[in-house]
């Protein structure tokens, strides 16, 4: 069984730590070092928010923020154009084999 700890974002297998894709590619050093890490991080975060937001029909656009509009059009004409449907959003996976969430 898969745990997400929101408050350290730490995941945990069967009561056991285990890195995050995100972790495994920083410590690979395939993660450029932003000066402004956090600053990309808080915006990242409100573009997920914001595409759910779409994707559950409940974003009203007009009131976005407009540092993040440009990325929510692109997602929405990506969804569009390709006849994406949506199934989970933000769901949380892992591999037994990789050790990995």
């Amino acid at each position: 069984m898969l745990e997400f700890k929101a408050e350290s974002h730490e995941y945990y297998l069967h009561g056991l730590k285990i890195p995050s894709v995100t972790q495994v590619l920083s410590e690979m050093g395939m993660i450029p070092q932003y000066p402004e890490k956090e600053m990309y991080r808080k915006r990242g975060d409100a573009v997920h928010r914001a595409c759910a937001l779409l994707v559950q029909d409940r974003l009203d656009i007009n009131k976005t923020d407009p540092r993040i509009s440009g990325y929510i059009h692109s997602f929405d004409k990506f969804v569009k154009q390709y006849g994406v449907s949506v199934k989970l959003i933000e769901h949380k996976v892992f591999s037994e084999r990789w050790r990995v969430a």
